[in-house]
């Protein structure tokens, strides 16, 4: 497993016309998330909504780990390829890149 996120991570810098920076990968986009992925009661209540009102989409990446996407960044569907960076936050990934097919 190791060895293909490795390779996925040289694509995905290739793709984005040079090296990773540190705390950035690639990944693949799993799914869009249309409803709170956690049950009620965490801490974080209310974020989901939250990230809903300002404009944000949520996505599943490999892995099962959610990540944020801002508004400006084409929408992603399942199977694309992303570099997300790791953020502080309820979600820990912020999709910063959608390579072009």
């Amino acid at each position: 497993m190791a060895e293909n996120m490795k390779l996925n991570d040289e694509a995905m810098a290739q793709a984005s016309g040079g090296k990773l920076e540190p705390g950035q990968e690639g990944a693949t986009v799993t799914g869009i998330v249309m409803v709170d992925p956690y049950p009620e009661g965490v801490p974080y209540g209310g974020v989901f909504e939250e990230c809903q009102r300002k404009g944000y989409q949520v996505y599943e990446i490999n892995g099962g780990r959610f990540a944020v996407a801002d508004r400006h960044l084409p929408s992603c569907n399942a199977g694309d390829e992303v570099i997300v960076n790791h953020i502080r936050g309820y979600y820990g990934w912020e999709v910063i890149k959608v390579a072009m097919k």
